[in-house]
């Protein structure tokens, strides 16, 4: 098995390492969420703590996000210059 192929053969490991570990942490908000919300708290804090807690992933998996989206179009931009293509 050539260097490569090791290296994507993890590459892909990893990916569905990262899936399992991202459906997990969904399963887990969600659930968190059902939680707050079958509570007797009051609706105004269930309100203003589901408000937070979104705005709190939107600062922590946006730039996740966007430089997952940057690395894949460098990484493109590498294979297309290796393949010589304009």
């Amino acid at each position: 098995m050539g260097r490569n192929a090791r290296r994507f053969g993890a590459l892909a490991q990893l990916r569905t390492r990262g899936r399992v570990a991202f459906a997990f942490l969904l399963v887990g908000v969600v659930a968190a969420h059902v939680a707050l919300w079958l509570s007797d708290m009051p609706d105004d804090a269930k309100w203003r703590l589901t408000v937070l807690n979104a705005a709190g992933w939107t600062v922590v998996l946006g730039p996740v996000w966007l430089v997952g989206r940057w690395l894949a179009a460098v990484e493109k931009r590498n294979a297309e210059r290796e393949r010589g293509e304009p």
